[in-house]
């Protein structure tokens, strides 16, 4: 599958979104409509970061994401993409 995320990109480049955010937009997106091949068409620095804030997650067991919609649990898209997208590749 050929996820698009040029918009979301371009609005991380122009300071719209902070990276954080960026990383568990792309971690939810790819776990709910994606497969390991639009992992890979990220950037490589974005791949980085969404493995660094796996490896806290494997360690906490918490994802939640604080913005203008309240507090998000992520947990679940978290786990969903390390177990389907990373661990089985």
């Amino acid at each position: 599958m050929k996820l698009d995320f040029s918009y979301v990109m371009e609005m991380y480049r122009n300071g719209l979104v902070p990276q954080d955010l960026l990383v568990s937009y792309a971690v939810k997106k790819i776990a709910l409509e994606g497969d390991r091949s639009d992992f890979d068409a990220l950037p490589e620095w974005l791949r980085d970061e969404i493995r660094n804030s796996l490896i806290l997650f494997r360690e906490t067991g918490v994802w939640k994401i604080v913005s203008n919609n309240g507090i998000q649990d992520y947990e679940e898209f978290a786990s969903k993409f390390d177990q389907e997208i990373l661990q089985n590749n």
